[in-house]
């Protein structure tokens, strides 16, 4: 008994480490290999490392998502030669690396670039905002220029004889 027991938990160690093989290979993180099945994280990954057996409808699906028949999952068992060559598996992740690198630089590239337009287009409001503000702060100095004038004129119909500043005259001139 003691020996069909290791050997079963020999093939749930293989078939584990078939499900991780073509997950990497594929450039799936356990998570997003869980989510895709309905698992937990943790149970994903206690099916990777053969802790807990993957039942044969939890296979199907995995088999599904992953792209592979059930079949593969098996290969390789008994020294039986696989169908799939056997990855480099530090070649495959190298070459996993560069290309979620190379798509990481191409979503930078976006983000500079709306990050860019968003400058410009705040640089275009600032400037809208500022020759606003300039026309205002004009209107208001003519305006400001206007009332001082009317305040001054007011000024020398209530009290007649004094200069624009409201400064009584003494004989003609004005004194300050």
């Amino acid at each position: 008994m003691k020996r069909t027991t290791t050997r079963t938990q020999d093939i749930d160690r293989h078939v584990g480490a078939r499900i991780r093989e073509r997950r990497i290979i594929l450039g799936l993180t356990q998570q997003q290999l869980a989510d895709l099945i309905g698992v937990t994280y943790q149970q994903a990954h206690k099916y990777e490392r053969g802790i807990n057996r993957v039942s044969a409808g939890r296979l199907f699906e995995i088999g599904r998502v992953l792209n592979v028949p059930v079949e593969f999952f098996y290969e390789g068992l008994d020294g039986a030669p696989s169908n799939i060559v056997a990855p480099d598996n530090h070649r495959e992740r190298m070459m996993l690396e560069l290309a979620r690198n190379f798509s990481e630089i191409q979503n930078q590239r976006r983000s500079v670039e709306s990050r860019s337009q968003a400058i410009s287009d705040l640089e275009e409001e600032i400037g809208r905002l500022k020759n606003e503000n300039d026309r205002a702060a004009k209107e208001s100095q003519g305006k400001i220029a206007q009332l001082n004038e009317r305040i001054k004129e007011l000024n020398q119909r209530i009290m007649p004889g004094t200069d624009p500043t409201g400064k009584v005259a003494q004989q003609g001139f004005f004194k300050k």
